[in-house]
């Protein structure tokens, strides 16, 4: 298990590795990539702002301490990445309609 930061150039593990919680763990990609300088970019941030929002330390040792949750994981690039690929928001939604937490 691992904790990435910055543009996921910053890996630090974690030691001792995270569990998995109970039941299934699903990842979901379309076929289409989504160019990584136009996610990034639609973060809206001028150089050296941070991202507003939880502090991703914070969440880490919440993690460390509580284990994973959909409170504790966090997806700053979500967003950004459904406005640069819409079929991703449709994704999420058919997801979330089929009982799927995202």
């Amino acid at each position: 298990t691992a904790f990435c930061t910055g543009r996921g150039e910053i890996v630090t593990s974690m030691v001792p590795p995270l569990a998995t919680p109970p039941g299934s763990f699903w990842i979901v990609k379309p076929e289409e990539g989504c160019p990584t300088g136009k996610v990034y970019g639609n973060l809206g941030l001028k150089p050296g702002q941070d991202l507003p929002g939880p502090d991703p330390v914070t969440l880490r040792d919440r993690m460390m301490k509580e284990g994973i949750s959909q409170e504790v994981c966090v997806n700053d690039l979500e967003r950004p990445a459904q406005m640069v690929l819409p079929k991703l928001e449709k994704i999420n939604k058919a997801l979330r309609e089929s009982g799927f937490s995202t």
